[in-house]
């Protein structure tokens, strides 16, 4: 029996918009996750851990991403619209009141 596909939720965060973006390009070429990751040499299983925003892929790998399907830079374009929330997310949390006790300051 087949596994169901996870539903992704772009709206969600930044990252999950490159996933739902990655799926949506590599769909829209018909390729399989397994034939995609040969294509770009990377793990299927982490690339489908990417495409439903639980990881985070470094740029080097969005790059190659971008590349194999195509995309013409939107995949880059997208991934730097993640990192800035990240960053961002990670700014807001350093400086939430208390944060420095917490890291022994």
């Amino acid at each position: 029996m087949a596994q169901q596909r996870s539903v992704l939720t772009p709206e969600r965060s930044a990252l999950h918009r490159w996933g739902a973006e990655l799926r949506s390009r590599r769909d829209g070429l018909g390729l399989s996750l397994a034939r995609f990751a040969g294509q770009v040499n990377y793990n299927a299983a982490y690339l489908g851990r990417l495409e439903r925003g639980e990881q985070f892929p470094a740029l080097q790998l969005a790059e190659a991403c971008d590349r194999g399907l195509g995309a013409g830079g939107e995949l880059i374009r997208l991934w730097y619209l993640a990192d800035r929330e990240r960053q961002r997310k990670t700014s807001d949390v350093a400086n939430l009141p208390g944060h420095e006790a917490s890291l022994g300051v």
